[in-house]
């Protein structure tokens, strides 16, 4: 994708140059490759490289290309790129200039389903809202989000109208819904197949998909989840076995027969999150605006009656932000961006000293008692340890295609 981009981004401009597209169109279409440059190098630096918290952005990140690679010159250019030189602080440095400049020539919003599908102004600033929350940079996550965020206790941006549906699966039930800020676009001539879609992946095997993914009973059981919450029913289907359930998939993909859900990236509920962390990390107290904003996500599962009112303490409230990203984004694959950043948070590490969490392993028997709303009434069963932060696998090993493609990406350690 990010080569792709690359050479789009020259052709534009030769286009430009030739007088086929006018200098306006060129820099919107130059924006469009920007964004998505940033946003597949954010991914590759949370999965690759130790987060921007560790030594403040030092850790090696990844190498940032920003030429297309086409001819045997070109493929010379890149082998001539060093790791060395890309620090995670540099990579992110990258990423918000794409983004600002993403920002300032990408239009407002889109016509028909293409403003769900297309890069706007306000998906370049929610992706910086995301990438700032990723370096800690608070004021940075809040100056973003007043940009796209108004209101006291519903919101909705000035840019675009995004807004939260009133039903908390209006994103899903709806592709084209004023939450799904940007999504990547499938449909029955053009999808990732049986094989990789994710309705298949994810979905429950009784209604046609294959269930090679299950929703893990570490978070289905978690009683801070309320049983009430319709989120559980509206998003998700059970197994059972016996009349005990004993699997739980998700049902935010639901076309198993043609795979034409779209892929969220970045929804509104993400944006109102983001923003609600950044305002409880900041001052000292409760924060009334993040109470708000988180409320403004969670009361679309919950009734009004089990808002929350208050909080006895601010680290009380972000912990509360932080379960609700692992509720809202359950099967989104949002989590390991969460893991990732947080891992050396001295109050909100997912795990004493940081690293990855216990999980439920392939091989686990689920019984009854494991899928249990109010808490498990027996033991779950995580056979897969932690792996600490301090452990090499917590981060992949680069490619050895490509570390034999150019010498100079150096090898994650101990790998």
């Amino acid at each position: 994708m990010i080569n792709k981009a690359n050479l789009t981004r020259e052709g534009v401009r030769r286009a430009e140059t030739s007088g086929i597209v006018s200098a306006a169109a060129a820099n919107a279409y130059d924006a469009e490759c920007r964004f998505l440059r940033a946003l597949a190098h954010h991914e590759l630096v949370l999965n690759f490289s130790r987060l921007y918290a560790d030594g403040n952005g030092t850790k090696d990140g990844v190498i940032y290309r920003e030429t297309g690679i086409d001819s045997d010159a070109k493929i010379e250019e890149a082998k001539a790129l060093k790791r060395s030189d890309f620090s995670v602080a540099t990579v992110y440095q990258k990423i918000l200039e794409d983004l600002d400049y993403a920002e300032t020539n990408l239009p407002d919003t889109r016509a028909g389903n293409l403003k769900n599908y297309r890069a706007t102004k306000a998906a370049a600033i929610a992706l910086k809202m995301r990438v700032k929350l990723h370096k800690g940079d608070w004021p940075g996550v809040i100056s973003e989000g007043a940009k796209i965020v108004s209101g006291t206790t519903t919101f909705t941006s000035p840019i675009g109208a995004w807004a939260l549906p009133a039903s908390a699966d209006g994103a899903f039930a709806n592709n084209l819904s004023s939450e799904s800020i940007f999504s990547f676009k499938n449909d029955a001539t053009d999808n990732a197949g049986v094989n990789g879609a994710i309705a298949n992946m994810l979905g429950n095997p009784a209604n046609g998909a294959r269930g090679l993914l299950r929703i893990s009973p570490i978070i289905w059981s978690d009683p801070e989840w309320l049983c009430s919450d319709t989120r559980r029913t509206s998003l998700y289907s059970t197994g059972s076995t016996g009349g005990v359930v004993t699997s739980v998939y998700t049902t935010k993909y639901r076309d198993y027969a043609t795979n034409s859900d779209a892929a969220p990236m970045i929804r509104y509920a993400e944006v109102l999150l983001i923003l609600a962390e950044a305002e409880g990390r900041s001052g000292s107290g409760v924060s009334a605006k993040a109470l708000a904003l988180l409320n403004a996500v969670r009361n679309r599962g919950v009734s009004a009656a089990n808002a929350f009112a208050s909080f006895q303490d601010k680290n009380a409230l972000i912990r509360a932000i932080l379960k609700e990203r692992r509720i809202e984004f359950l099967a989104e694959g949002k989590r390991w961006g969460d893991i990732h950043r947080l891992a050396l948070d001295p109050d909100f590490a997912p795990i004493p000293g940081g690293g990855i969490p216990a999980k439920v392993g392939t091989s686990h028997t689920e019984v009854a008692g494991t899928y249990n709303c109010a808490g498990p009434t027996v033991a779950i069963t995580k056979s897969i340890q932690a792996i600490p932060y301090s452990d090499r696998r917590f981060i992949w090993p680069i490619s050895q295609a490509e570390i034999n493609q150019n010498p100079n990406f150096t090898q994650n350690p101990e790998y």
